[in-house]
């Protein structure tokens, strides 16, 4: 068929392509025929043989073409390079080789799976997470309460759930908006302005399935809720972690710097010691130091822990502050109240407000060679902006 498309007679080339070919397709179609396929291994096996017969084939016939068809004289003005020599045909059929030999390996190792699972009376899908978790967890995301949200998750239950959304897909559009406007004409980027706008209604089909989902798995004592308090727990020490050994680092290189004996000497002595020990050394080590240094966990009526104070001088402290013994250091938790939003929404809308005020006070400054003096503006309408919103809270 190519050839009588191409308009050139049959030749050698195109013999021993058809030949190759009919040898390839010959064994796949005897075991589709004959073959008795009772394991997802041999269909995906056939499927594999199925996806790579034409892209194997091919280079046979190529071979045909680049050998035995009558090569034509090149006029250099006008030289046209055959699509079998030429080099991005080959680079696109390496490609499709790498691609179809991927998905099938991986269909195969799926296949192959799925079949070990099942013979060891086992499942392939998510249901661990749904579990129930035996274990205490003290800290981080507690996972034995249930969350208010879960099962109620709508979009137009809560008006500020529906304007928060509305905000958010409405700038996306007008980014994506600004995005293709730069490559594309005008009314095809109004159509995908258009088909954004009309896919928000699918949100709130999206957003019911997924409630549904999230409740079987967010339920409490569930894994998943075991597996976010873990998360939790991993950024906080994490974080903490971070800061407290940049602030270290910064210290201790400036201790090694200095010209006092002692600061830079202790500085060398902790840089060597920590540097040369085993870490988990260094954790049994402080671990049993804080056992015997601290006071064991408060017992009944007895309080040995290491409690803040009442009073400092003549500000009264909170009695419960923190408390600090053996089992670890507790303190107070600041729990926000409903009139809490209030002083949170001045806070995003001043630092919204002293972002804009800084781009226009340095398009002044580059307008005028005037000082822009953002800081000195920003400030003041920053505190204005937390003092309304504390005041809006009750105070």
């Amino acid at each position: 068929m190519f050839f009588i498309l191409w308009g050139q007679p049959p030749n050698r080339g195109m013999l021993w392509g058809t030949l190759a070919c009919f040898l390839w397709v010959l064994p796949s179609v005897l075991t589709l025929v004959t073959g008795d396929f009772d394991t997802p291994q041999e269909w995906a096996l056939l499927g594999l043989t199925a996806a790579l017969t034409p892209p194997l084939t091919l280079p046979v016939l190529w071979i045909g073409l680049f050998f035995f068809l009558k090569r034509q004289p090149r006029d250099p003005n006008h030289a046209v390079i055959p699509w079998y020599y030429d080099i991005y045909v080959y680079r696109i059929l390496i490609q499709v080789y790498f691609g179809v030999g991927f998905v099938g390996a991986v269909i195969l190792l799926v296949m192959s799976l799925v079949q070990n699972l099942q013979e060891s009376r086992l499942s392939l899908d998510f249901g661990v997470f749904q579990r129930r978790f035996n274990a205490a967890i003290s800290e981080g995301i507690a996972f034995n309460t249930p969350w208010p949200w879960v099962g109620n998750l709508s979009l137009l239950d809560d008006w500020r759930v529906t304007v928060a959304w509305l905000v958010v897909w409405g700038a996306l559009t007008v980014a994506v908006f600004r995005r293709v406007r730069r490559s594309l004409e005008l009314r095809r980027a109004i159509g995908v302005v258009v088909l954004m706008l009309l896919s928000m209604p699918l949100h709130l089909l999206l957003v019911d399935a997924l409630d549904g989902v999230l409740v079987n798995y967010l339920a409490p004592f569930s894994m998943t809720r075991a597996l976010l308090s873990g998360f939790s727990n991993t950024i906080r020490v994490v974080l903490a972690s971070v800061v407290a050994t940049t602030l270290l680092g910064i210290f201790l290189g400036i201790g090694l710097l200095s010209r006092n004996y002692l600061v830079r000497n202790l500085a060398l002595i902790y840089t060597e010691i920590f540097r040369n020990t085993p870490l988990l050394a260094q954790i049994i080590f402080i671990y049993q130091a804080f056992l015997i240094l601290l006071p064991p966990e408060s017992q009944g009526a007895e309080n040995s822990s290491l409690s803040s104070p009442d009073r400092i001088g003549p500000f009264r402290l909170h009695e419960d502050l923190y408390s600090l013994n053996a089992q670890g250091l507790r303190y107070v938790r600041v729990s926000p109240t409903e009139s809490a939003n209030w002083f949170f929404l001045s806070i995003l809308v001043g630092a919204v407000g002293v972002w804009a005020l800084r781009r226009w006070r340095l398009g002044v400054a580059d307008r005028t060679g005037q000082p822009a003096r953002t800081w000195a503006l920003a400030l003041p309408l920053f505190g204005l902006c937390v003092g309304a919103g504390w005041l809006a809270s009750g105070g």
